[in-house]
């Protein structure tokens, strides 16, 4: 389950590839902060990051697509806007509308990659019925530990073999307390 290093250096692409990360909204907190800090520090060379937000744009985002949570025009508004920007890669940051909405559009879009990052263990960002039942339209699900991508396969049921480890950085392991015998007790 964990992303395995390339052993030869990526073929340079005649552009830039396009990447589009899904989120629903941008207001200031962990794991937009990681997607923004995640695309700042991307090779602007080999890649082209942009954030799609589709409700709420908060302090961070730029968009405002989906008013409602079941407004299906933002399938082919969403495909559109993939297309037109000649989108290689899609990755929905989150569960819910965006993981929804999302991979729908970039399967219609005919995206070459479609991946979910997802950054909890259930509620309240569970995956739900839709979600699981359009599993096959995701090329790969990203965890950012190595229990959490043993929960996505153990208890969201999603394919092992599409199942991703990128850690995140943080050390659970320091946060642990430390057993402290005390005697004067």
């Amino acid at each position: 389950m964990k992303l395995k290093p390339h052993s030869q250096s990526p073929l340079p692409t005649a552009r830039k590839l396009n990447v589009k990360f899904v989120i629903t909204s941008m207001p200031v907190g962990g794991a937009e902060t990681l997607l923004v800090n995640l695309i700042r520090q991307i090779d602007k060379i080999a890649f082209s990051p942009e954030v799609v937000c589709l409700k709420e744009p908060g302090e961070l985002g730029n968009a405002n697509l989906l008013p409602s949570k079941w407004d299906v025009s933002i399938l082919p508004r969403l495909a559109y806007l993939f297309r037109r920007s000649k989108t290689d890669a899609v990755i929905t940051v989150g569960a819910g509308d965006k993981m929804f909405w999302g991979r729908l559009a970039a399967k219609l879009a005919r995206v070459p990659v479609v991946c979910s990052a997802l950054h909890s263990t259930g509620w309240p960002d569970g995956v739900g019925r839709l979600n699981r039942l359009i599993t096959p339209l995701t090329d790969g699900f990203i965890a950012v530990a190595q229990q959490h991508a043993e929960h996505l396969v153990q208890y969201e049921g999603f394919p092992a073999e599409r199942v991703f480890t990128i850690p995140n950085g943080v050390d659970t392991n320091r946060f642990r307390p430390n057993h402290v015998e005390r005697d004067w007790l």
